[in-house]
């Protein structure tokens, strides 16, 4: 939208406009401004007011002069006059286009055309943004190496052939189900073999958040229900565990695995070691040069936790056997109730004699 202002007696030098997210304004000219508005794809339908007034300036004073004015560009020359108020709730802005034959003259005696319009705008709203939850792959560039990737997703079975659709997380799971993963680097450097040194679970999209749940611990497995399968390559690692939740109000997991990539065969390389013991405390170990990368973390998640429905089910029959239970104390307690009532009334009745009539 093109907004042309121009003022009698002063100088226009900026505008001063509300409007929806994602509008703005670009100067083009002395008092000639474009007021852009990009839409998204949940304004779809909607009607968004814009409105503006128009700051001058006086001699080299940088005052702001108000009500401004703006040329209408309906085809007559013409003014508007635009003033602001605010209440609890809203901004109002009040406009009023007048009409005139030319914008020098000071008086006129022709009819003039008068309208009057006002639009308000919230002063409070919620503001949405979307975002894609499911990680993308991760570039790494080192000496003697070059560029490589890693690539960690999701599959919905052990065939590993086609991952879970992006566009799908988080993922649900049923605490029990097998979650199926696989981490893959992508390198021009052949010779080479992906190792995973340790895999962590939090319930925040920090590995380094307290508790996390180890899973895999220098190259050892350390939870009971993983189970590592066959790579179709050497830079392939495949595993699943059984979909478990953090004890407490958390409701979703986050994978973070350790992954260094190594000259294959080479025995001096930590992937061909394989599990060790943890080193001991303030050891540092000294990475062999160009024979291995560095340890990186690569991230995927999160996956989204429901109640299994053996859970759901057990908790459906304690409830009918709570009601089953409750039924019986009730209908135990109406018997009770009944013998007593019974009771009291047989010891209330008492013989009386009837009254007789002598002849």
């Amino acid at each position: 939208m093109k907004v042309k202002a121009q003022a009698s007696y002063s100088i226009v030098g900026d505008i001063i406009f509300s409007g929806p997210l994602n509008t703005t304004k670009h100067m083009i000219a002395p008092g000639e401004f474009y007021i852009r508005w990009t839409p998204t794809q949940d304004n779809l339908g909607d009607q968004a007011p814009i409105c503006f007034i128009a700051e001058a300036a006086s001699g080299n004073k940088g005052e702001g002069k108000g009500p401004g004015k703006a040329d209408t560009h309906s085809g007559d020359s013409g003014m508007i006059d635009s003033s602001l108020k605010e209440d609890d709730e809203n901004l109002i802005f009040k406009n009023e286009i007048t009409t005139f034959e030319d914008v020098r003259d000071i008086v006129t005696r022709k009819h003039l055309w008068e309208v009057q319009f006002s639009c308000q705008y919230p002063k409070r709203g919620n503001v949405t943004l979307g975002f894609t939850v499911h990680r993308n792959r991760t570039a790494i560039t080192e000496k003697g190496f070059g560029t490589f990737t890693y690539i960690f997703e999701f599959y919905p079975d052990n065939l590993f052939g086609q991952m879970f659709d992006p566009s799908l997380y988080p993922l649900d799971y049923d605490v029990g189900d097998k979650i199926y993963m696989q981490i893959e680097a992508e390198s021009s450097v052949n010779n080479t073999v992906l190792f995973v040194e340790s895999c962590r679970a939090s319930p925040y999209d920090n590995p380094n958040y307290q508790p996390t749940y180890s899973i895999i611990e220098n190259g050892c497995t350390v939870d009971p229900t993983v189970v590592i399968y066959s790579p179709s390559h050497n830079q392939q690692f495949r595993f699943s565990i059984d979909a478990f939740k953090f004890i407490g109000l958390h409701d979703q997991v986050y994978i973070s695995c350790s992954v260094i990539l190594c000259e294959a065969g080479n025995p001096d390389t930590r992937c061909f070691k394989g599990c060790i013991p943890p080193p001991p405390p303030h050891h540092r170990r000294r990475r062999a040069a160009l024979i291995e990368t560095g340890v990186h973390l690569v991230s995927q998640g999160p996956l989204r936790l429901r109640s299994t429905p053996e859970i759901e089910s057990r908790v459906t029959g304690l409830n009918l056997n709570l009601a089953f239970i409750a039924g019986c104390l009730l209908a135990a307690i109406a018997m009770i109730c009944g013998v007593m009532i019974h009771k009291f009334k047989r010891v209330t009745v008492q013989y009386q004699p009837l009254p007789t009539t002598e002849q």
